[in-house]
């Protein structure tokens, strides 16, 4: 929020980083200082590469990309957009985005990857998404975010990886602490109960995946494992012509 008002210089917050991450407790610090450094590349990326405000991929060939679209892939971002996926994890952050304009990193790059890999759809409307939600948003940080998620940025993950919803929300939020939070104070998931990671306690659930209706169980949910994984922007990019 400091870095996107210019309240405080990315320097001084670098410099009181650096310094805390030598001491004997300072490994938080030295995580914490890559955010910062991450911020400071996208600028500089941005700096020299223009056309990505024009909504244009780094790596030109990912144009090539043809995403979902129709009734239901609008339906599909819908329910991304609204905390409908029936994905704790993801589902709980996008409720907390839409509630207070705030998104940890980590789950920025979680429902970043869905959005893109999983559901198959356009990375840019995301990026619109949070950029019209984000408190604390910085064009150059917010469109490298998504497109080191989208696999087409400067220096971004391999497009074969995937971000696992269901690993990530046992890792990050085993005993669903956070998806309890934030479902509480959602109107719209108020009446569902949440247990050990955030799943569903009862069947009736009215969390679905993709939007559709449809309940899944436990171990149908997992995107990241089984046919599942050839879906979304590896079946995608596996199709151009470029590779």
């Amino acid at each position: 929020m400091h870095l996107r008002f210019g309240t405080v210089s990315i320097r001084t917050l670098a410099r009181l980083a650096y310094e805390m991450s030598l001491q004997p407790d300072g490994k938080g610090a030295a995580t914490w200082l890559s955010g910062p450094i991450w911020w400071d590349f996208y600028f500089m990326v941005l700096a020299h590469h223009p056309r990505l405000a024009q909504s244009a991929p780094f790596k030109p060939e990912y144009e090539q990309l043809h995403w979902e679209k129709g009734r239901s892939a609008d339906a599909a971002f819908a329910a991304w957009c609204d905390g409908r996926t029936g994905y704790p994890l993801v589902d709980a952050a996008m409720l907390q985005l839409n509630q207070t304009g705030y998104m940890h990193n980590r789950l920025r790059m979680v429902t970043a990857s869905f959005l893109a890999k999983d559901l198959g759809i356009d990375w840019r409307l995301g990026e619109r998404y949070f950029a019209d939600l984000l408190n604390d948003f910085d064009f150059s940080a917010n469109n490298g975010g998504w497109q080191w998620a989208a696999s087409n940025g400067y220096g971004a993950q391999p497009y074969s990886r995937i971000f696992n919803p269901v690993t990530r929300s046992e890792k990050f939020d085993p005993d669903g602490a956070l998806s309890n939070d934030i479902y509480r104070s959602s109107r719209t998931c108020r009446q569902n109960g949440f247990t050990r990671g955030g799943w569903p306690a009862r069947s009736g659930s009215r969390n679905s995946v993709h939007g559709t209706g449809r309940e899944l169980s436990r171990t149908d949910r997992r995107p990241g494992t089984g046919p599942r994984a050839h879906t979304g922007l590896i079946r995608k990019v596996s199709a151009c012509s470029h590779y």
